[in-house]
């Protein structure tokens, strides 16, 4: 599979949404899109024929071909932005500390698998899973995508 460098960010996600994205500011342009459900995003991925990895493709890109991960003593400098981060071994950016991301997989009734760290929660596990209301979004969580090759 292929998997997106960064988090989809706000402009990618309006450019793939042609009424508008309700959010977008030229400022917020390169941020990760966020404060949208897990049902929310789901017009957007069909629309643009890509999807959102499963929950062991995303820890499989995150861990990029490590056995742990630790959670940094301080988050300062390592919660960024549009892809400014150091890229992990395969290329991916901001997978530990920027924003949680929506995975494809069920958590239960109503609920979806969100993954990794925020900047929400400086210092926390790096590899969080989290079961979240999928009619409901965060200002924490953020997705990326992928697509088959």
């Amino acid at each position: 599979f292929y998997v997106s460098a960064c988090e989809v960010t706000q402009e990618e996600f309006r450019k793939g949404w042609p009424d508008g994205y309700l959010f977008f500011s030229a400022e917020r342009a390169g941020l990760p899109v966020t404060g949208l459900s897990w049902n929310g995003i789901q017009p957007w991925l069909r629309r643009t024929g890509l999807r959102l990895p499963t929950e062991a493709e995303w820890e499989y890109a995150a861990r990029a071909g490590r056995r742990a991960v630790k959670a940094p003593r301080d988050a300062a400098g390592i919660c960024v932005f549009a892809g400014a981060g150091e890229p992990n071994a395969f290329g991916l950016r901001d997978t530990e500390h920027n924003v949680a991301e929506w995975c494809a997989d069920d958590a239960g009734e109503g609920r979806r698998v969100g993954r990794g760290g925020s900047f929400a929660e400086p210092g926390g596990n790096p590899l969080a899973r989290r079961s979240l209301p999928a009619d409901r979004g965060s200002g924490g969580v953020g997705f990326r995508v992928v697509r088959a090759p």
